[in-house]
């Protein structure tokens, strides 16, 4: 891995303030894991890069906002939840305030402090202008793919892609061209243009066969469009490509969600036990990995599958996390944990945790705190009533949001799991609209996926009270 000192940077039209090609070398070694996903045995993976950064230039104010911002966009901690991290941010804005900075470094810096607020808006604007004046900036690019997917605004991530897409045609870095090609392909797929998203993916692939967006992409349409049979050869070739990357074992995921959709949920099992399971750690791991392992366990437990014990290893990585509010699509997750194991007093620990940080949080730019109090609460409130068997009250907190839910902090696909959770609601209510609405939502999935054997297998399930 060739890394790129203070006078490489300089080259490529990126000055640093640091003066230390240790520190500059350090700061490409951290941008490209997290950019690419793939961790660096040889140099070290973030968190040694990340120390030897910042040991090397301790005032490197561009380094330290690089630190915070990968603890922000990790969806495991936040400023209201962790001083810690607060006090870091502050230091962050202090030195920059005192230093001698660059403008595209004061810019990522302000974007890392409004993030840290919960203004999630205000710091992808300032990753835009970012965008405006240096379109190759893969810190900006990479902080706005997230951020915007934290928001639920696919439309912003296939736009800013497209915008910065000429201008990437002359970089020097195929890695991180394939990876742009992943990253607007999966905006172009979330905004339901498949087509034109498998071409963008498919470029990403051919230029770089290990870019594990692209491939991600690929796993989406298949899916969405309803192609579980093509989705397992596709991916059934191509196992190997993504080994060793963060996103590899949530690939495998969406690989186990064909087997659902078919109604092979022993070979579903088989994958949870073998591979994703094994991802799950309570001191370590990627929460991704973590809020798969509860999503498949769920979605199998809906279909009627006995999934055993198997929630009690999720359930022991989900405690550490109660109370930090970072991402509603987390929180939902680490709730089913609790009531699978039946641990009550978690999941009322949990709510209560929930409903503090949306009275006591007033800020009115605070994205994370709307999104909370306006989806997050209601969604965790629904799955309380289905746990207690009022499946009825259920429906009627989670249907007036359903097309907010893509907010939470997720992709349609794991999103998903929320439409099937209404309308196994729906199914079980005693109430006749409720069962409408479960036949009438049923319909819509039929409508826009192909091949949708679930849909039709819960349609021939329903009962209308007469």
């Amino acid at each position: 891995m060739s890394l790129k000192d203070c006078q490489e940077w300089k080259n490529i039209g990126f000055p640093l303030s640091t003066t230390s090609n240790e520190a500059a070398k350090m700061y490409d070694a951290v941008l490209t894991q997290f950019t690419c996903g793939y961790d660096n045995d040889e140099i070290g993976h973030i968190p040694q890069c990340m120390e030897k950064m910042l040991s090397a230039d301790p005032n490197f104010v561009l380094g330290h906002a690089l630190k915070n911002l990968l603890s922000l966009l990790s969806g495991g901690t936040s400023t209201w939840s962790n001083p810690k991290l607060k006090d870091d941010i502050d230091d962050m804005v202090t030195m920059a305030e005192n230093s001698d900075i660059t403008y595209l470094e004061k810019l990522h810096v302000d974007a890392v402090k409004f993030l840290s607020m919960g203004n999630f808006n205000k710091a992808c604007d300032k990753w835009e202008e970012i965008l405006l004046f240096y379109p190759t900036d893969m810190l900006a690019l990479r902080s706005h793919f997230v951020a915007c997917f934290y928001m639920g605004k696919p439309l912003k991530i296939r736009d800013t892609m497209a915008s910065v897409s000429q201008s990437w045609k002359t970089s020097m870095s195929t890695q991180m061209y394939s990876h742009l090609k992943g990253m607007y392909a999966f905006g172009l797929e979330e905004a339901f243009m498949f087509p034109e998203a498998e071409k963008e993916a498919m470029e990403g692939f051919e230029l770089n066969p290990n870019e594990a967006w692209s491939l991600h992409t690929i796993s989406h349409i298949r899916e969405m469009q309803g192609h579980p049979d093509e989705g397992i050869e596709f991916f059934s070739k191509t196992e190997k490509n993504t080994e060793g990357n963060w996103l590899h074992g949530h690939i495998r995921w969406h690989l186990a969600l064909y087997y659902i959709e078919k109604g092979d949920y022993e070979t579903a099992l088989t994958m949870y036990d073998n591979e994703l399971s094994k991802l799950v750690h309570v001191s370590k791991g990627d929460l991704l990995d973590l809020t798969d392992a509860a999503s498949l366990l769920y979605r199998l437990q809906l279909e009627g599958v006995s999934v055993g014990d198997r929630w009690e290893k999720v359930y022991e990585a989900s405690v550490p996390h109660i109370g930090e509010q970072a991402i509603a699509f987390n929180d939902i997750h680490y709730l089913m944990s609790a009531q699978a194991t039946k641990h009550q007093d978690v999941a009322d620990k949990l709510m209560d945790s929930i409903k503090e940080f949306v009275s006591e949080v007033k800020d009115e730019n605070n994205s994370v705190v709307e999104v909370y109090r306006n989806v997050g609460l209601p969604m965790c409130q629904a799955f309380q009533a289905y746990n207690d068997g009022d499946y009825g009250t259920a429906v009627d907190l989670i249907n007036p949001v359903r097309y907010e839910i893509y907010h939470l902090g997720s992709s349609r696909a794991q999103a998903d799991m929320f439409n099937l959770f209404l309308i196994h609601s729906a199914m079980k209510s005693s109430e006749k609209r409720h069962q409408l609405l479960a036949r009438s939502l049923l319909w819509e999935r039929k409508a826009l996926r192909e091949n949708n054997p679930m849909s039709d297998r819960l349609l021939d399930k329903i009962v209308i009270t007469l």
